[in-house]
């Protein structure tokens, strides 16, 4: 049967037809408006039957050519071109019928472009393409759609492909379509004119940043955008499409033979506001930048729009202008000139001022301050500049000329400065700036509409230099301009009638122009380096780094004491002696700005001002004297930095804390040797800082170390771990053994090295099985490790990090590491840590044991006896020999260290005993043998425990009737609790166990109540 349509002589009216016609479009934008999530089963089937009718329709060119241009379905091309791409979400009957409608939509589809493209009618072909096209080119700005820019982009590139071949000018028409016009774009993006104070951090490294005028606005007073499920917005979605669309054509297609600069001026402003957000996330509007994923996107942008304007440069720029371009640039500034190739042309509307706005600096004048210096300095690069274009440029950076605003001015200083800077005719304008700033006779007039102080202060900063004098002018004239300078200061209430992001705005400024004039007067002696220590301490002290608009101040203040504390170190007699004088304070403001970073890194994300400030605020704490740190700061403040996403801050934060704890050990190993009592009960204890204790057993969760990138990990938080546990390490440094015996003490109560333990594992991968091979140490020194090595960029780093703290567990605490393998349940990963151990530091750590007994200052303590006493090593047996001479007979034992010491236990074996029982000789072996088993000793506390032992026993010193040992293993004292009944003698802490375990104060021999 054929359908009613193809019969030969027609059956309906034209208003029947129409009727139909609108029907089916109508059924169309009904499927087309659901929701993917939840579409009627009905329509899907109803759909399906329509684009079966149009298949049959467009089987027949008139009725083709009729339906598409009935007003009636005028449009239903669209919603054809739209159905190919519907996609249902879940799965079922539904899903099928919907891939079934998506190849008949695809089928229609081709059967149109097919009908069209075979028209010899163009306008019937722009006629159909044009609305699907502009449709199309809609959704790209449409937050509310589901598929992201790309995508769509795609479609229309199949769309625009699929009528016209690439280079033709069908093709050239749809481009422009598609591209639309610069006033299009300027509406969409007017909503990203404001910016927020968090943008003025900025100003930290980015000098157009800090030219800004226009006023800050308070979050709740932006302009309320929308944004995708991507994070984009309807400006974010076009740019970002269009960047993508120029790469695939090739930017030849955009440029060629059209003035389409206004695209570039775009694409570029936008890429540097897309950097402003990447460093500081949430302070560009274009996208939302806490939904996850919108990052990448962002960054494929500058890719791109990067790629656009350097491959516009290398092909027009470069071949067009000749090395005159610097003229022709002029005359077009100065003259209005626009007869010059469009690239030029483009430069010179960024660089001349909109007579709309006033000559207050806009974010807009930022970017386009930073775009102009990077297309000058590119220039300069690629042709030179010749000594005939120095007059025509000085002219126009002059702060009294008005043909430019500030930041243009101030890019091309930065551009020319690097070839011009030695030239007498720079210098001059160095010295004029510096004579008229003279001239100002306070810092109130900073604030006058004219803003001529603020372009004299701006351009002269400009015009420093990075290499010898930063103003090469003679130094007198700078010393005028700094007496100028101390008078604003004298009275400097004149800056209260100024806006408050203004008066700090100025400062910075002044800051920056103190640097540039320190480095400039080296040869000077006077007050100058007094007064700037002055300002740089009054502006770090009482500016507030955690307020955006002060950041920037608190940072040049410590840039300008980096650069006085540098210069003094290089001979400046006046300056060494004032920086001397006033370094306490100095460091007091550093130490609290330091910690104060703890607090703010762990409430606030990350942005690239604040790491480069944290960074200078690292370098500057390296000199602080010990005698600062321990009288301005408590260890725990300090521990919170350990946890800082910036990696220099946390190592400088380890290296402060190894000072601080290097000092407290000393004292505390004083303090308990010297305490009055050694009783147990003794209430003079002490603890391991208690958020450093906290850090150590709370250990970041790595299960996906292996199975996610090393980028997606959580790396500042495992190496604030490690850099916890070194630390812990640090305490056992030349500690006395009372005090190792409290840290052990609360290590072992803690059960902190079931949470290191593992966790080291996992980065070496031990214990892993086959998946993953143990990390090999074999060209790898782990026995010392310097901490400014690490770089968190790489795994490796981890890895011999970690080796490097299972080398200083098993060296300070192995008793507690041989505990922790002997309970492990999981016999893999013990069996996997006894072979690593074996393989990679049982050796090691008996060589260093044996290597003690070697050391002159060991041997004097040992064999202090007349020779009575005499120690031998026989390396290559792992085994110790002490032999006690007793009246022409020798008494002596033998230690044997096993193969995987320290994890299995030592064995003491009683060679031969002289003069005693044998309970206290078993008694003697089983002290030796807890020492190093029990109590983290090394074979030389063992030793000395057993020459005690004879020594005291052969003075008659009585042994502990508990322990049948003088020297106890636990504390090393000798008994000296008598029982009032049977006068037997005992230890302390043996006593103190006897009666915690009897739940008796009796006497253990007599019963007596002691």
């Amino acid at each position: 049967n054929k359908p009613i349509f193809q019969i030969a002589h027609p059956l309906l009216s034209e208003q029947t037809f129409n009727s139909v016609c609108s029907s089916l479009q109508k059924k169309l934008q009904e499927f087309l408006k659901q929701k993917p999530s939840d579409v009627d089963r009905g329509l899907l089937n109803g759909v399906l039957s329509i684009l079966v009718i149009l298949e049959n329709i467009f089987e027949t060119t008139d009725l083709t050519y009729k339906l598409l241009s009935n007003k009636a379905s005028q449009g239903i091309a669209t919603e054809i071109f739209e159905a190919m791409y519907f996609d249902l979400e879940g799965e079922g009957e539904e899903k099928d019928i919907c891939k079934t409608i998506t190849r008949a939509a695809s089928t229609v589809w081709s059967m149109i472009s097919t009908s069209v493209s075979n028209s010899e009618d163009d306008s019937y072909r722009s006629h159909l393409f044009e609305p699907v096209l502009l449709h199309v080119k809609d959704s790209i700005t449409d937050v509310t759609r589901a598929e992201s820019p790309s995508t769509i982009l795609g479609r229309i590139d199949k769309l625009i492909t699929s009528f016209y071949p690439v280079g033709s000018q069908g093709f050239k028409d749809a481009v422009t379509t598609l591209l639309g016009n610069a006033t299009s774009w300027e509406t969409l993006r007017s909503p990203f004119t404001q910016y927020t104070s968090s943008l003025l951090t900025l100003g930290i490294n980015d000098k157009y940043v800090g030219l800004l005028q226009t006023p800050p606005v308070d979050t709740d007073e932006l302009v309320p955008v929308a944004y995708d499920s991507f994070g984009l917005s309807a400006y974010g979605r076009l740019i970002f499409s269009m960047a993508e669309y120029v790469v695939r054509i090739g930017p030849d297609e955009l440029f060629d033979g059209n003035d389409r600069e206004w695209v570039m001026r775009h694409l570029m402003l936008t890429s540097i506001e897309c950097q402003h957000g990447l460093d500081v996330p949430g302070c560009s509007q274009i996208w939302n930048s806490s939904v996850a994923g919108s990052t990448p996107i962002v960054l494929e942008f500058l890719q791109r729009a990067n790629y656009i304007f350097n491959y516009r440069f290398e092909t027009v720029l470069v071949s067009e202008p000749g090395h005159n371009w610097y003229t022709l640039l002029y005359s077009a500034i100065k003259n209005q000139n626009d007869k010059i190739n469009n690239f030029l042309g483009f430069v010179a509307s960024l660089m001349r001022p909109n007579h709309d706005d006033d000559d207050e600096t806009t974010l807009i004048d930022v970017m386009s301050g930073a775009l102009v210096e990077t297309i000058l300095t590119k220039l300069i690069a690629q042709t030179g500049l010749k000594s005939d274009a120095l007059p025509l440029w000085l002219g126009l950076v002059k702060a009294e000329a008005a043909e430019l605003k500030l930041p243009i001015k101030v890019a091309i200083i930065n551009a020319i400065k690097t070839v011009f800077s030695q030239e007498t005719s720079y210098k001059t304008l160095q010295s004029e700036l510096t004579s008229k700033l003279s001239g100002i006779s306070s810092l109130g007039e900073f604030g006058v509409d004219t803003g001529k102080a603020w372009k004299l202060l701006v351009t002269l900063n400009a015009t420093s230099t990075d290499h010898g004098d930063a103003i090469s002018i003679p130094s007198q004239r700078l010393m005028h301009l700094v007496l100028t300078i101390r008078k604003w200061f004298e009275d400097d209430s004149s800056l209260d009638d100024i806006e408050s992001y203004q008066r700090t705005r100025v400062l910075v400024e002044i800051a920056q122009l103190f640097i540039n004039i320190a480095k400039s007067v080296k040869d000077v002696s006077g007050g100058q380096w007094e007064f700037f220590l002055e300002r740089s301490y009054e502006w770090m002290t009482y500016s507030d780094p955690e307020l955006d608009e002060e950041l920037p101040l608190v940072y040049f203040a410590a840039q300008l004491f980096f650069t006085l504390k540098k210069l003094a170190y290089e001979g400046i007699v006046d300056l060494l002696a004032s920086l001397d004088d006033q370094a306490p304070q100095f460091y007091e403001t550093l130490l609290k700005l330091f910690i104060k970073e703890g607090e703010w890194s762990l409430s606030t994300t990350s942005t690239k001002p604040k790491i480069i400030y944290q960074e200078l605020l690292a370098d500057l704490t390296e000199d602080v004297p010990s005698s600062a740190l321990f009288e301005s700061s408590d260890i725990s403040n300090i521990v919170t930095l350990l946890k800082s996403s910036n990696e220099i801050l946390q190592k400088r934060a380890f290296k402060l804390l190894e000072m601080q704890i290097t000092h407290i050990v000393q004292e505390l190993s004083v303090r308990l040797e010297f305490s009055a009592s050694n009783d147990e009960e003794n209430n003079d204890k002490v603890y391991i800082d208690k958020a450093l204790f906290e850090y150590m057993i709370n250990p970041p969760n790595i299960s996906k170390w292996y199975t996610l990138p090393l980028d997606e990990q959580a790396l500042h938080d495992v190496f604030g771990f490690m850099l916890a546990w070194l630390l812990m390490f640090e305490h056992f440094n030349n500690i006395t053994f009372r005090l190792k015996q409290e840290y052990t003490a609360q290590l072992k109560d803690a059960n902190a090295v079931s949470k290191m333990m593992p966790f080291i594992s996992k980065i070496l991968g031990v214990g892993a099985g086959q998946i993953i091979q143990p990390f090999d140490l074999s060209l790898w020194d782990i026995n010392e490790y310097e901490i400014d090595g690490f770089d968190s960029a790489h795994e490796i780093s981890y890895q011999v990090f970690a080796a490097h703290l299972y080398y200083r567990a098993l060296k300070h605490i192995p008793s507690l590491i041989r505990q922790w393998w002997v309970d492990c349940k999981n016999r893999q990963l013990t069996i996997g840590v006894e072979s690593y151990t074996e393989k990679n530091f049982s050796a090691m750590l008996i060589n260093s044991e044996l290597d003690l007994l070697a050391r002159d200052d060991i041997k004097s303590l040992l064999q202090d006896n007349d020779n009575d006493f005499t120690v031998k090593a026989l390396r290559a047996a792992s085994e110790v020999s002490a032999t006690y001479r007793v009246d022409e007979q020798n008494m002596q034992i033998a230690i044997k260290l096993p193969s995987n010491f320290p994890l299995r236990q030592i064995d003491v074996e009683g060679v031969q005993k002289v003069g005693v029982s044998d309970k206290q000789w078993r008694g003697w072996m089983f002290s030796v043998a807890a020492v190093i088993g029990s109590q983290n000793g090394n074979i030389v506390d063992a030793l000395t425990v057993f020459k005690r032992n004879v020594n005291l026993h052969f003075s008659g010193v009585e042994d502990c009737t508990i322990c049948y040992s003088i020297i106890s293993a636990q504390d090393r004292s000798i008994p000296t609790k008598q029982c009032r009944t049977c006068k037997n003698k005992f230890h302390a802490s043996c006593l103190y166990k006897w009666f915690r375990s009897s739940n008796s104060a009796s006497c253990p021999l007599c019963r007596t109540v002691f």
